[in-house]
């Protein structure tokens, strides 16, 4: 519960400068020389940059009406008469009116129970008074409200003014574009925009890890530690697991894989490897191969038959 009293007050400033981007301009001076139809101004102001605007020239080469802002651009402030370049065409000026900065708002209720709000945007990092102090008795803070409407990420300062101390009343949150901060009586609440969270924010993992959830329900992930020579991976009547090399050769044989059309296969070493499992005690192996004569471009089966090896003609 944040409560003032008489000639205290709550004020709220940026921890750095707004990206300053173009909200709302107004035309000045029209200018001369300017090609008839749509027109593109860049906004001139010392710390500003890339700000365009869309304008139209009339037949006279005069800009007579600023249509939209085509990028906000960064570090802008409200000014008024601000030069503009455009190619071709001279001398027209504009105003920015406002510039993106965090809004805020804070609902309040003074000691006879009238309920009152204030509203208005911050300033940079010039501090301005959102919640003012009471005309008599005291003010609580029901609950204030700071929306990012900047372009750019924001850090609030909130701080309360009593008795020409100031004091920081709210931890430092930063705020993405269109996040709001929450705080007063009700607590303090920061919300969490879609896509907001970043990996950074995550707890830091052993090496090697991955997240999983590796059970049979809905459940927080857990971290899975991946050893040398496996693959993530579930087999039947499992979870997820690093699948070791065993395991992978289930996985792969637990299928039928029908025809296999490929090119030459080459061994990885000469004169070293078999086609089958060369073990005396736990043999496995393909019934025969289909080879074709080279000769006559006849097509054989050879397979062993009781120990000796036979070629088959395919022919019809």
């Amino acid at each position: 519960m944040i409560v003032i009293d008489q000639g205290d007050y709550i004020q709220a400033k940026l921890s750095a400068a707004v990206s300053g981007g173009i909200k709302s301009v107004t035309l000045n001076e029209g200018g001369t020389g300017y090609t008839e139809g749509t027109v593109t101004l860049t906004v001139v102001q010392s710390g500003g940059a890339s700000g365009t605007l869309s304008a139209t020239a009339s037949a006279s080469g005069v800009i007579t009406a600023i249509n939209s802002i085509s990028a906000y651009g960064t570090g802008y402030a409200v000014e008024t008469g601000l030069s503009t370049t455009a190619a071709g065409g001279s001398g027209c000026t504009v105003n920015i009116d406002t510039i993106y900065q965090p809004a805020y708002t804070c609902s309040y209720i003074d000691t006879d129970d009238v309920p009152g709000q204030t509203s208005g945007f911050l300033n940079g990092t010039t501090a301005v008074t959102i919640l003012f102090s009471p005309a008599t008795g005291q003010r609580m803070l029901d609950l204030g409200i700071i929306f990012n409407s900047d372009k750019a990420s924001v850090t609030p300062i909130i701080e309360l003014v009593s008795g020409g101390t100031t004091i920081e009343i709210h931890s430092r949150e930063t705020l993405i574009a269109n996040q709001h901060l929450e705080f007063g009586r009700q607590g303090s609440v920061t919300s969490i925009s879609d896509n907001s969270i970043t990996l950074a924010k995550l707890a830091t993992q052993a090496a090697e890890t991955v997240l999983v959830n590796a059970t049979s329900s809905t459940a927080v992930p857990t971290a899975l530690a991946l050893s040398e020579q496996t693959v993530l991976g579930r087999i039947t009547g499992g979870h997820i697991v690093g699948l070791s090399v065993s395991q992978l050769i289930t996985l792969i044989t637990s299928a039928s894989l029908g025809n296999i059309t490929t090119g030459n296969i080459v061994p990885v070493a000469d004169n070293t490897h078999y086609i089958g499992k060369n073990d005396d005690d736990t043999p496995f192996a393909y019934k025969g191969v289909i080879l074709k004569d080279t000769t006559n471009g006849k097509y054989y089966r050879i397979e062993i038959i009781n120990g000796t090896i036979t070629a088959t003609d395919l022919t019809d």
